[in-house]
């Protein structure tokens, strides 16, 4: 039996195995990041956001450099979150890695 995109778009988050949009609650990252980066974006955004947290809002903090506000998100963990959000397609890859000569002259 195959699954609507309403269906999909509506879901609470506790199925693996879907794809994952914007509009997915945040719980949809549990199946694909670790404890430890998962943990600090479901205790901390929905207090800064103030309402319920979708995959999208995490794309676009990301895209915005604000991940690294986040309590107990370190350079690794954000790396991952990063991950995730490529391999979504809700992010582009960065053209300049970190740590980059064309990072450090935008600096």
């Amino acid at each position: 039996m195959s699954e609507t995109n309403d269906e999909l778009r509506d879901h609470d988050g506790r199925r693996g195995g879907h794809l994952i949009t914007a509009d997915c609650p945040l719980d949809c990252l549990a199946f694909h990041i670790s404890a430890k980066a998962f943990n600090p974006l479901a205790s901390e955004l929905p207090w800064l956001l103030k309402r319920r947290v979708t995959v999208g809002d995490v794309a676009d903090m990301q895209l915005r450099r604000q991940l690294r506000h986040i309590r107990h998100l370190g350079p690794r963990r954000i790396g991952e979150i990063e991950l995730i959000l490529i391999l979504t397609g809700l992010i582009s890859a960065p053209r300049d890695p970190p740590g980059t000569a064309a990072e450090a002259s935008r600096s």
